[in-house]
């Protein structure tokens, strides 16, 4: 059983009506539907009552919850009448009382004061309970119990068990004497748990000698603070559960990346050393350019000296080079583009985590091209050498 009622009232009456799987009962200043409710285990179970509620708020909550009861937006007292009532911020403590609202004013407690209708228990009795049994009445109005009882007719407002505080609100100090007598004639006391006085209606099933313990493990229930605690604890473990999960996930991608990002660092450093590598070529080319070049001037100042006979039966040795070095260039720079290109597919294929890496590659690639353009503008000018060699 989960217990829902403050003092754990709730516990108290599912003895007394264990076997009972319906039931009808009668809450006088009912509060919350749920926390610190004496009803809720109740109607869990099928049964179903009266709620009496003037807090707007918490009859709101009431009618929301407690569809198959009946929910009454005023206050009972001992006549009709309309009544201030004082609201207070602990919603618990809100009261009709002038005394104890004058107490609670001191202190800075008092949120609201509202105009409030008041019924009495046999009005409630002739217009909502009619012939139904009632099988337990719970009131708690804050210091107000004594007006409640004077508006009933015990004759008449006939509940089997009445469970009333009996103690000045936020005290231990008793304050039974002030009403009891108003009940004794139709009830006898059969239990005081320190805040409440449980009586038994004379003549009833209770209404013999009975002997009741406080609650106990025997009771095999559980405080609903308690069962909420249990069940964010589980909600914790659950989402802590999710987090760990979530946070290995992540590691095992960071881990990826780190992978990623290493390959990318390799494949940058081997196209590093094959743009260094092809600078090393251009500036060799660049070499061979200038000597060629030299030759070439060598060769043209003797051909200006002596007269020549245009040849038109061989081949000058020098193209023959050119195009040897032509064609051995072309196989170099294909077989470069080709390891660029396999270089620029690995490193297209890593995550975008390495921008970064990406764009020195980039930067890096232009530089490679702009070289490659140098080393093609040079053979061009090599060509042209040599054509001007011949045409001479």
């Amino acid at each position: 059983m989960i217990s829902y009622a403050q003092n754990f009232e709730d516990v108290i009456l599912e003895r007394l009506f264990k076997s009972r799987k319906t039931g009808f009962y009668v809450d006088i200043g009912a509060c919350h539907p749920i926390y610190d409710s004496v009803t809720h285990h109740f109607y869990l179970k099928g049964w179903s009552g009266i709620n009496v509620e003037p807090q707007p708020k918490l009859f709101t909550e009431l009618q929301a919850a407690r569809e198959r009861d009946i929910n009454l937006q005023c206050c009972v007292g001992a006549q009709a009448d309309t009544r201030t009532f004082y609201i207070t911020k602990d919603i618990g403590t809100s009261t009709l009382n002038q005394v104890i609202a004058e107490h609670y004013r001191e202190e800075r407690s008092i949120d609201q004061e509202l105009t409030v209708e008041l019924v009495t228990l046999n009005q409630i009795w002739s217009e909502h309970v009619g012939n139904r049994q009632v099988d337990f009445m719970k009131i708690d109005v804050e210091g107000c119990e004594g007006d409640v009882l004077f508006g009933a007719d015990f004759s008449v407002v006939a509940p089997s068990v009445l469970v009333i505080e009996a103690t000045v609100p936020n005290s231990q100090e008793l304050s039974h004497e002030q009403w009891e007598e108003l009940v004794l004639d139709h009830y006898q006391l059969i239990y005081f748990d320190g805040l409440n006085r449980f009586y038994a209606r004379k003549g009833s099933q209770f209404g013999t000698s009975i002997e009741i313990i406080p609650p106990n493990v025997f009771d095999h229930f559980k405080p609903y603070s308690l069962e909420l605690l249990e069940q964010a604890n589980e909600s914790l473990t659950l989402d802590n559960e999710m987090q760990r999960q979530q946070i290995q996930t992540l590691i095992t991608q960071l881990s990826q990346k780190d992978a990623a990002l290493n390959d990318a660092a390799h494949a940058y450093e081997n196209l590093l050393r094959a743009y260094e590598q092809k600078e090393r070529d251009l500036q060799n080319a660049f070499a061979a350019f200038q000597a060629r070049e030299e030759e070439l001037r060598n060769t043209q100042k003797k051909l200006n000296a002596i007269e020549i006979v245009p040849p038109n039966d061989f081949k000058p040795y020098p193209h023959e080079l050119l195009e040897q070095a032509n064609e051995s260039l072309t196989l170099d720079n294909k077989a470069l583009k080709q390891q660029i290109q396999t270089i620029l597919t690995q490193v297209s294929h890593k995550d975008a985590a390495l921008d970064d890496a990406g764009h020195a590659y980039e930067n890096l690639l232009k530089a490679y091209e702009q070289k490659e353009r140098d080393l093609q503008n040079t053979l061009v000018a090599l060509q042209a050498k040599e054509e001007e060699l011949r045409s001479r």
